[in-house]
């Protein structure tokens, strides 16, 4: 999978951080619970997984070593979009397979 450029930086670790490379492939149903509880801490509830955006980008943290939802709210808005659609895509998208 391609890596997610950022058009604006994120800070991690103290670094700044111009891309991130989500590992999806390798994603586990306890990253998936982990996700969405992460989330309920944020009083985030996950409504249809298919759609939910605030999962998606819950997952592509996940997906993301040394990446958490903390740097997740550092992104602009397009980049957190772009990366919510990437899990979109990569789950739902050929729903076939």
């Amino acid at each position: 999978m391609e890596p997610l450029k950022l058009k604006k930086p994120i800070t991690i670790d103290g670094k700044p951080v111009q891309e991130l490379s989500p590992d999806l492939e390798n994603l586990t149903a306890g990253n998936i619970q982990t996700a969405i509880r992460e989330l309920g801490m944020r009083q985030i509830a996950v409504t249809v997984q298919e759609t939910d955006m605030n999962f998606h980008a819950a997952l592509f943290a996940e997906a993301c070593e040394g990446l958490n939802m903390d740097d997740m709210d550092q992104m602009n808005a397009k980049d957190y979009l772009n990366a919510g659609r990437m899990v979109r895509d990569f789950f739902y998208l050929d729903l076939e397979d």
